[in-house]
């Protein structure tokens, strides 16, 4: 539904735009939602969801086989490894690997995780995909199709800042340097 808002904005003229949402603005604005996203990132870092909330000491619930406490070396390397992976395709990746650069390191961190193991134990296991049945719409079955009207409005601000974000960058030269 939020799409259209999108869609309407791409038909207005960008002086008119960039008077609407000034540069200094948006830059404020995808800055703080940087520092959010970052804040996420790091308290997940050390072991995944769930793992953050338990105090030291308590093993983190489900990473395969693997039971540490939070902020254990091999969780932490692990988010380092991604973090490399980050630094890599930014540094040496093309402009389409750097626009898709978490679905890189997302995927080399999946990949390093289930290639790695704690005192014998695998990070990654496929029991779960073993016990699930070979053919379900897990979309229908587990999650009804519906709108959540109160997400609508946080949708349509997210919607007009990647939209702003994005025409901004488009339209205004990058430094030489």
């Amino acid at each position: 539904m939020c799409v259209w808002l999108e869609a309407a904005i791409a038909f207005v003229p960008a002086r008119f735009l960039k008077r609407i949402f000034p540069t200094y603005v948006l830059g404020v604005t995808v800055t703080m939602i940087g520092i959010q996203l970052t804040g996420a990132g790091i308290r997940f870092w050390g072991g995944g969801v769930g793992c953050s909330n338990n105090p030291n000491g308590v093993l983190c619930p489900g990473n395969g086989d693997v039971r540490l406490g939070y902020g254990s070396g091999p969780y932490v390397a692990m988010g380092f490894s991604v973090f490399l992976i980050f630094l890599a395709v930014e540094i040496f990746g093309s402009p389409f690997m750097r626009n898709t650069m978490v679905i890189w390191g997302l995927l080399g961190g999946y990949l390093i995780a289930a290639l790695s193991e704690h005192e014998g134990n695998q990070f990654v296991t496929n029991d779960r995909m073993r016990d699930s049945d070979v053919f379900t719409f897990l979309w229908v079955e587990t999650f009804p199709i519906s709108v959540h009207g109160p997400a609508i409005i946080p949708m349509l601000f997210a919607f007009v800042v990647t939209a702003m974000e994005t025409m901004v960058r488009t339209t205004i030269p990058k430094p030489f340097f």
